[in-house]
């Protein structure tokens, strides 16, 4: 059974509490914004969340370079 949007969007929340997580203002999909400035947006969760974990994966590895 595919997980509802709603619920699907409060994990990500937990999931990547460092982000601001919101449905896109104008237009469709979906926006992950951090205070760094790094924004992130996706047509749909499935597609936020693989974009967030690659951002995290790339945080990480600028953090230890």
């Amino acid at each position: 059974m595919t997980e509802q949007p709603a619920k699907h969007l409060a994990r990500l929340k937990v999931t990547f509490p460092m982000w601001s997580l919101q449905r896109a203002e104008e237009g469709s999909g979906f926006t992950g914004h951090r205070l760094s400035g790094q924004r992130v947006w996706a047509q749909s969760l499935s597609q936020l969340e693989s974009r967030l974990a690659a951002a995290e994966r790339k945080i990480g590895h600028d953090q230890r370079s």
